[in-house]
């Protein structure tokens, strides 16, 4: 009953507050799964074996990570939070007049679908919906948005930027659909008002994966230039010879050079 009662009064703040609500929210969910984030990626080794060879956390590991929380990300993230939940939020309100009854029969006309059940209809808005969502406006919002503010804040150039959307933002979509794709079955088959709400719920754990994403934007290990095994080759004119190799066969080169010349003196 009280559940019921923080919900109600949750849907109202939503109804007569949205945007301090949902910024509000948005900065708490998006803090509480930083946390978690950071919790679960804080040194993975740091686990107790059995005897039996089974895996068994340990709690003090746990207390120890919680101790570590690095503050500056969780700030930054949480504080990104509350502008990516007004922007999924415009997102929703706009998907619904975007994809109503009208425009969705029109679309099954185009495909010379006439007349569908209510049912069926139903079914067509909700995968309309869903990849929509998925293959338009999550890389607009994840390109636009969440990589780059996530790796200016991270303290990279912008000129990084560019780097971090092709290194990131296919992974994301991927893990987005991980997530989403059943969740959404559920919030595209809701009253619009509600949504935001109830995509909190999946919103903690998906917040907790973008967290990780989030702190690698702008990575400094990443600005370092790494010498792969093509510029490996490149520099050793073979492409299977370490520098080692190719420092003794310098020597033994000038070594043989040497000879020559006392040869001929």
């Amino acid at each position: 009953m009280y559940m019921i009662d923080v919900a109600g009064m949750y849907s109202e703040a939503l109804i007569q507050h949205p945007v301090v609500t949902k910024g509000t929210t948005g900065f708490f969910l998006c803090g509480l799964a930083d946390v978690i984030a950071q919790v679960r990626t804080y040194d993975a080794c740091k686990v107790d074996t059995n005897n039996d060879g089974k895996e068994k956390y340990s709690l003090d590991a746990v207390q120890e990570s919680l101790d570590n929380i690095n503050r500056l990300r969780l700030v930054r993230f949480a504080s990104k939070g509350v502008f990516g939940t007004l922007i999924w939020a415009t997102w929703y309100d706009f998907s619904d007049e975007l994809l109503n009854p009208t425009n969705v029969l029109s679309v099954l006309a185009s495909f010379g679908i006439n007349e569908p059940s209510d049912i069926f209809q139903g079914i067509a808005r909700t995968l309309m919906l869903i990849l929509t969502e998925q293959f338009v406006t999550c890389p607009i919002i994840y390109g636009f948005w969440e990589i780059p503010i996530s790796t200016l804040l991270n303290g990279a150039p912008i000129s990084r930027i560019p780097y971090e959307i092709k290194d990131k933002l296919g992974a994301m979509l991927i893990e987005n659909a991980k997530v989403w794709t059943f969740v959404n079955l559920f919030i595209y088959n809701i009253p619009v008002n509600y949504r935001p709400a109830v995509a909190n719920l999946g919103d903690i754990v998906w917040q907790s994966i973008v967290s990780d994403f989030a702190a690698d934007c702008g990575n400094e290990e990443e600005l370092n230039p790494v010498m792969n095994e093509e510029s490996m080759g490149i520099l050793t004119n073979s492409g299977n010879k370490l520098p080692d190799q190719l420092l003794n066969e310098v020597e033994v080169n000038v070594g043989s050079e040497q000879e020559v010349i006392e040869e001929k003196r």
